[in-house]
């Protein structure tokens, strides 16, 4: 397992690096990793960033299809942070994919979790990506 998050925190800084190729590289071996060794968790974390890397090379539908199966697995392991977090992701992913309604949708239900586990910086980031999903509509009095 302790291999498998290793992995996943290097293919994050290669994602963020914008090192697309590198970062779905570390992500199969950690999702393999991850597999044979049983840990859900690492599953979890690197389907996620998998969705994300995805997301960033406008691939909305394979982002979707991986950060849904992330989100699952999340709400099996009964982890209410990372459903969050995947819902945030979602939404972003819808957003960007020119699908606000399906968006907003997922930004709420990130807001509901957050807000029902106290979580601050949580409810901040769905309001920061709420008023994003306003902007891009155009909708500067919703988005305030």
């Amino acid at each position: 397992a302790l291999v498998a998050k290793a992995l996943v925190y290097r293919a994050e800084a290669e994602w963020l690096g914008a090192n697309y190729g590198d970062a779905f590289e570390d992500l199969r071996a950690a999702m393999e990793a991850a597999e044979k060794a049983g840990a859900e968790r690492q599953v979890f974390m690197a389907k996620n960033l998998n969705a994300l890397v995805k997301w960033s090379l406008n691939d909305f539908d394979a982002a979707l299809d991986e950060a849904n199966r992330a989100l699952a697995i999340a709400q099996k392991l009964g982890e209410k942070a990372d459903v969050s977090a995947v819902r945030n992701n979602l939404g972003i992913i819808h957003r960007d994919a020119g699908r606000p309604a399906q968006a907003l949708e997922e930004l709420d239900q990130a807001m509901k979790v957050d807000r029902a586990i106290g979580s601050r910086w949580g409810e901040g980031y769905d309001l920061r990506n709420i008023g994003m999903t306003y902007l891009k509509m155009e909708r500067l009095d919703a988005a305030q």
